[in-house]
């Protein structure tokens, strides 16, 4: 069998490993990335969830294995540790994921972040940004990431809805902040106003189906109702989840072309010092 040609971007799993009660043995994580470096592009560190000195010997530990990975740093950490980093070529920024907290809190987070450490006095990035867990249209385009990720287009598609870009002048605007449309004939969301793509007005309707059909996706065909038995016809966003994951998949694909070349300038106003994000 000849060997997949990737170019991957390598998470740890550290997140996932720790809501599970689970270690990541550190040997373990460095074998597995010497074993397969003819595919793995890029990788991060293994971080530990709420303990940046652990982190921090981590990332020694990979650098002494002759690797490079990405360092991170999280959400209420000591600034020190941000600090130390900044000589890197490439870092991340994480611990937001599952955190509850407002987009405010992150954006005053963020900025504070992006205006005094990462970008220069012109307001352009001095290193590569990751962004773990960011993939909010209004933080992507406030902040000049070099790349961000999450899960959150597959829990869109697994909970019944699709994501649209606004139809504005004759043209989809990825500018605009986009719809998530609940398209699953077994979605709850029904008769919600606003939400299901059954709710909304006919020329909104037309809008979203025409999209749909532009990125070469089929729409589905089903026999049944909600609560009752489904059959499906045809496969399509209203009857099968990797269907709307196509969707959805495609829709950052043409995202990521409308923003600028990186590295492309900080731009937002004045903002006011806040205190209690750094231990």
């Amino acid at each position: 069998m000849k060997p997949y040609n990737l170019n991957l971007f390598l998470d740890s799993g550290a997140y996932g490993a720790a809501s599970k009660n689970f270690v990541i043995n550190i040997q373990d994580y460095i074998s597995f990335i010497k074993e397969n470096l003819n595919n793995i592009h890029i990788y991060a560190n293994l971080d530990v969830i709420g303990d940046a000195e652990a982190t921090l010997i981590n990332q020694k530990i990979m650098e002494e294995a002759g690797l490079s990975p990405i360092p991170c740093y999280h959400y209420g950490e000591d600034i020190k540790y941000l600090e130390y980093y900044l000589s890197y070529p490439y870092i991340a920024l994480g611990g937001v994921a599952g955190r509850m907290m407002t987009p405010q809190e992150l954006m005053n987070w963020l900025d504070i972040l992006f205006r005094q450490y990462i970008c220069d006095k012109q307001g352009y990035p001095k290193m590569k940004v990751h962004g773990f867990g960011i993939t909010s249209h209004q933080i992507m385009f406030r902040y000049p990431w070099y790349s961000v990720d999450s899960t959150a287009w597959l829990q869109y598609s697994a909970y019944g809805s699709i994501i649209v870009p606004q139809f504005r002048n004759g043209n989809y605007d990825y500018s605009l902040f986009p719809w998530r449309v609940f398209v699953s004939v077994e979605s709850p969301h029904q008769r919600e106003s606003g939400k299901h793509y059954e709710t909304f007005p006919l020329r909104e309707q037309k809008n979203i189906s025409d999209y749909v059909k532009k990125i070469g996706i089929d729409w589905g065909e089903t026999e049944g109702k909600l609560y009752e038995e489904i059959k499906v016809i045809k496969r399509g966003v209203t009857n099968h989840h990797e269907k709307r994951e196509r969707v959805n998949l495609i829709y950052y694909q043409n995202l990521v072309k409308t923003f600028p070349i990186w590295p492309w300038q900080l731009k937002i106003g004045k903002f006011k010092k806040q205190e209690g994000f750094f231990g």
